[in-house]
């Protein structure tokens, strides 16, 4: 178990829904289970800074140098809960990441639903029940899905030509505020842009430019955005 963030609280493993089961620092017990999805489904992977993976040690290590090794970055294993046999399924992951104690935001990342889990409720849920656990009150007694952490802002960052992953967020209710240019540079293998030979003698890498989208607490609070995004959650049943 690495040092969890001050803002994940330590004794709170996991996150419920009626739909789902998100699992704190679980993802590496499916590692085989993701290995193998990955395998049959590499074009998930086009957009995203890492990935496909070949063994459970390469995810192990990807995880281990993105999120555990980094405070303030925490990955979920999410489970459906939904399946015939009432065994829960593994649909995918999803992490926070980059939150700030200071600021009073993290990002959703790290997000991956495999194909039979994608047009269901599964992508619905996941981002909602993050959204409903980062942005209400640690002390509300409203909130649907029990407290949260009271940040003040979620955001989203993507690939420039990501636009499936733009749709998702915006489903959900973030807004896009922006492009951000040669926002990072890609591994090896990685869809992105050239840069002139000079340049490619620094870094051979090609790099992106990544829109950033977020939800903001006013929004949440104030704006409607709670009530849409528990609409679209309950939409996708």
């Amino acid at each position: 178990m690495y040092a969890i963030h001050p803002y994940y609280p330590p004794d709170v493993f996991s996150i419920h829904s009626p739909l789902l089961i998100f699992f704190f620092n679980k993802p590496t017990l499916h590692a085989q289970e993701h290995v193998d999805l990955s395998k049959t489904h590499p074009e998930l992977f086009k957009y995203l800074p890492y990935g496909p993976f070949e063994t459970p040690g390469e995810f192990a290590s990807v995880y281990e140098n993105s999120v555990t090794s980094v405070r303030g970055n925490v990955l979920f294993a999410i489970l459906d809960k939904t399946g015939g046999d009432g065994s829960p399924r593994y649909a995918g992951v999803a992490g926070l990441l980059n939150t700030s104690v200071a600021n009073q935001c993290t990002e959703i990342g790290f997000i991956t639903i495999f194909p039979e889990f994608q047009r269901t409720h599964v992508t619905a849920n996941a981002v909602g029940l993050l959204l409903h656990y980062c942005l209400e009150l640690p002390s509300s007694i409203n909130g649907k899905y029990g407290p949260g952490l009271g940040l003040r802002r979620v955001q989203w960052q993507t690939h420039e030509e990501n636009a499936a992953s733009v749709r998702a967020a915006e489903r959900m209710g973030f807004r896009r505020e922006g492009l951000i240019r040669w926002q990072r540079i890609l591994l090896e293998g990685k869809y992105g842009m050239t840069v002139p030979p000079e340049r490619e003698a620094l870094c051979k890498n090609l790099g992106r430019h990544s829109w950033m989208l977020a939800v903001c607490w006013d929004d949440w609070e104030l704006g409607g955005t709670r009530e849409f995004v528990q609409e679209q959650m309950e939409r996708n049943k």
